[in-house]
């Protein structure tokens, strides 16, 4: 019974709703400034090296799907709803580039028509306003996607003394988040407003910006906000970043391969065991580095400018291609070893097809 109704809430909602697009709409002339709107394959023909068969296949994949960087502003009356970020204009329409969407498909649930109506719903409003939200709960997406975004809006001068950069409060509460702020001068200096599930906020103004993923251009702005924690030690380390505790990409065999890879001078690490400031420390000194597939490997591009050898393990039905661009951004080594599919969380390793590889290095 309770699903049949939620299906006819959800219904509903989609009915009333109705997305429109930013970019070029001419029922919106006057209202929307384009700042910038580029579409590109940046990453098609990226020399792919000598990989397992099924990884190179996947990263020619992705290597073939369109990527677009865009920076917008509305200008006019602009309610963002709560839950999932969505900017309301115009009392019923989306705007599409308020939420993640994949080749023109919207992946986010519409709003709630009962708490948009809802009369005693609490509403704060602000002049200006940018909202940054895409994959806040992953290191990876806080790094690309919002401080990438910010960067980026810094770079264009658009990111004034009236503009409050909206955040779930989720995010608000996330140790990468909150470290990266101590860390950062200039994190510090914007103005971060915190959004929880029940505050709508109501802007005057409102920007959109979307950035390429793993794209050089917005990691090297990254990096400089926390320069002054690129401390060289005297001599490279080779490290193995596990996932023992983790939900997903787990290492069924962990134990006897982190025993390998200790056997051939790599040292085990935990990101979420690290401070942010220690991340940055370890990897920066990291020469070698093995890892399954997963957000901590972001870190790598604390090593720029200096030798890196990247080693990605995957399970073999979830290939992504996120570290072997970064690795072709910054001029790293890159290898991959695929083990079994995942299932529950979880997949086998091979040791000896991981061995071999160690044998070469």
């Amino acid at each position: 019974m309770k699903a049949a109704i939620s299906q006819i809430i959800k219904i509903i909602n989609t009915f009333f709703f109705k997305v429109v697009k930013l970019g070029d709409n001419p029922h919106l002339k006057g209202k929307v400034l384009k700042h910038m709107h580029s579409q590109s394959f940046p990453y098609r023909g990226v020399f792919i090296p000598s990989v397992p068969e099924e990884a190179k296949t996947s990263l020619q994949m992705y290597a073939n799907r369109l990527k677009e960087e865009y920076i917008y502003t509305y200008s006019g009356r602009v309610i963002i709803e709560p839950v999932f970020g969505w900017s309301i204009i115009a009392y019923r329409n989306l705007v599409k580039e308020s939420v993640y969407s994949f080749n023109d498909e919207v992946k986010v649930p519409f709003p709630s028509i009962a708490q948009y109506f809802k009369p005693t719903k609490k509403v704060v409003t602000v002049d200006s306003a940018v909202v940054v939200r895409l994959g806040w709960f992953n290191y990876w997406h806080f790094f690309n996607d919002i401080l990438g975004a910010i960067l980026l809006l810094r770079k264009e001068g658009l990111l004034q003394s009236n503009v409050s950069i909206l955040i779930p409060e989720g995010l608000s509460k996330m140790s990468y988040f909150i470290q990266s702020l101590e860390l950062s001068d200039e994190l510090r200096s914007y103005n971060w407003v915190v959004q929880d599930e029940n505050t709508y906020v109501e802007s005057s103004s409102t920007i959109y910006c979307r950035v390429l993923d793993n794209h050089r251009k917005q990691f090297d702005e990254v990096i400089k906000l926390f320069e002054p924690y690129l401390v060289k030690r005297a001599t490279a380390a080779k490290i193995f970043v596990t996932r023992r505790g983790t939900k997903l990409r787990r290492l069924e065999n962990f134990c006897e391969i982190e025993e390998l890879v200790q056997s051939y001078g790599y040292t085990v690490i935990a990101c979420e065991e690290l401070s942010l400031k220690e991340q940055i420390e370890v990897f920066h000194n990291a020469s070698h580095i093995i890892g399954v597939h997963g957000a901590g490997l972001t870190n790598i591009i604390f090593r720029r400018s200096q030798q890196l050898n990247l080693l990605e393990i995957f399970p073999e039905n979830n290939i992504p291609p996120n570290f072997f661009w970064l690795s072709a951004s910054y001029g790293f080594s890159y290898n991959a070893v695929v083990g079994s599919k995942e299932v529950n969380g979880s997949f086998y390793l091979d040791p000896l097809k991981l061995e071999s590889l160690l044998l070469g290095k």
